[in-house]
């Protein structure tokens, strides 16, 4: 049933129609990406911040008193996120709000708060020291230049390095092959992730990294398979379509995609927001890694087994012998005719 399934979509009209499709994919991230901008993690917007140093005894002690005081301070502001930093000597309680959030005003509330109960008789009476301040974190929401050309650097280099490599130990029709898998693969999961509008972040780069890696394995994979297959006895008497779809890693790949992506779900479904933005991310990545490893390299190398094969065939058909081989072989008749002359003597 699986051989049936990759018979059809290992095909040229096949190869055409998902050229197209992920063309268009890569034509709309490009014009989300001028329209609507990148969609850069919430994490690097600007934020204000609330820092309440605590001695360590008192922390570890009367942590939730500490927090009571302060919440009961912040007068219905919203929190984004809680930090506790635990540090040597004092520890920090960091409460981190939206940049429009007026923290000066919320530092001097709650400044007062904690005066107020450190008194004789108050939360927080057995205290020795709470001091209170406040920030704007002011971050850049655009990653740098240089971290989109370092990666387009490193995939293509890494996709140089797997043609040299699949060209020497294989063919060099399978190292074009595996290079331009390679690069498909990268596109494909960097518009995926565009076009569908997830988080941007610097995490972002080394998820694409590792699936265009994961690519790479895939590949190999295949192609270890269809070389196997190509010195079979029976290999002359197959179709290259045949050779082809046979040769595809279909158990390896399933297995090792569908493990990590298990993987990738459970992570996302207990980590925090942040992780399971860098989860989802890496599934996307991985999803577009495995469908090009399965569908687009054999459609993309089937055209370059027939040429091969053709190739072969019409060398065997005009006689030609290779030299070393055509060698060999006058040798050898040479020798035979020697032998019976001295025999008839």
């Amino acid at each position: 049933m699986t051989n049936n399934l990759f018979k059809k979509t290992t095909n040229k009209k096949f190869l055409i129609v998902v050229s197209c499709v992920m063309a268009l994919i890569v034509v709309a991230s490009i014009v989300f990406s001028f329209v609507l901008g990148f969609n850069y993690a919430p994490t690097l917007d600007d934020r204000t911040t609330l820092t309440v140093t605590v001695d360590d005894y008192y922390f570890y002690s009367n942590l939730d008193s500490v927090k009571e005081v302060c919440e009961e301070a912040f007068d219905g502001a919203k929190v984004e996120y809680t930090y506790e930093g635990v540090m040597s000597g004092e520890s920090e309680l960091l409460y981190v709000f939206d940049k429009d959030v007026n923290v000066t005003e919320l530092e001097e509330s709650v400044r007062k708060a904690v005066e107020t109960q450190m008194q004789a008789g108050g939360k927080l009476a057995e205290a020795t020291e709470i001091s209170v301040t406040s920030n704007l974190e002011s971050n850049e929401p655009e990653l740098p230049f240089a971290y989109g050309y370092r990666a387009i650097g490193a995939v293509a280099l890494f996709a140089l390095l797997a043609f040299v490599y699949v060209a020497i130990r294989f063919k060099l029709n399978m190292g074009i092959a595996t290079a331009v898998n390679l690069l498909v693969s990268a596109f494909l999961a960097t518009s995926l992730l565009l076009v569908t509008r997830i988080p941007v972040t610097g995490s972002t780069i080394y998820a694409i990294a590792v699936s265009v890696l994961l690519s790479a394995i895939f590949t190999v994979f295949t192609l270890s398979k269809l070389r196997a297959n190509l010195k079979e006895d029976g290999a002359a008497e197959k179709t290259a379509e045949d050779l082809v779809v046979d040769s595809i890693a279909t158990k390896e790949i399933t297995l090792t995609a569908g493990t990590l992506g298990v993987a990738l779900i459970l992570v996302g479904a207990i980590a925090t927001s942040v992780t399971r933005w860098f989860a989802i991310t890496s599934l996307v990545c991985l999803v577009a890694s495995a469908f090009v490893s399965l569908f687009f390299l054999p459609a993309l190398y089937l055209p370059m087994l027939r040429a091969e094969l053709k190739k072969s065939a019409e060398s065997s058909k005009s006689g030609y012998i290779g030299a070393k081989k055509g060698f060999l072989q006058k040798k050898k008749e040479e020798s035979v005719e020697e032998k019976t002359e001295e025999v008839a003597e």
